[in-house]
């Protein structure tokens, strides 16, 4: 990635190394965070659905107003939930488990 990423909104990451930077923390906690970054006053959560293998299969993601998801809410409690079902999901692909 050379020079700078189009920029959307104040919050939008246009720098190749902070971008780089970025996706390292994101494959560490396993979730990516949207805050403002697309459009202002939007939040969203973001997990890979992956297979056996480790292969990307699909992904989960949850947005709001950013009122009312707040980063810390985001970093916190709904990043859990959206890694509890994409691993509902993970399990579901695996042993072919109904969650009925």
């Amino acid at each position: 990635m050379d020079g700078d990423l189009a920029q959307y909104t104040d919050n939008t990451i246009s720098s190749p190394e902070r971008l780089r930077d970025e996706l390292a923390t994101i494959a560490e906690r396993g979730y990516s965070l949207n805050l403002e970054e697309s459009i202002t006053g939007l939040h969203a959560v973001g997990a890979p659905i992956l297979d056996d293998a480790g292969d990307v299969r699909g992904a989960l993601s949850v947005a709001g107003a950013a009122h009312r998801m707040s980063e810390r809410r985001c970093e916190t409690e709904i990043s859990d939930l959206v890694l509890a079902a994409t691993n509902e999901v993970e399990l579901d692909m695996r042993y072919g488990r109904s969650t009925d």
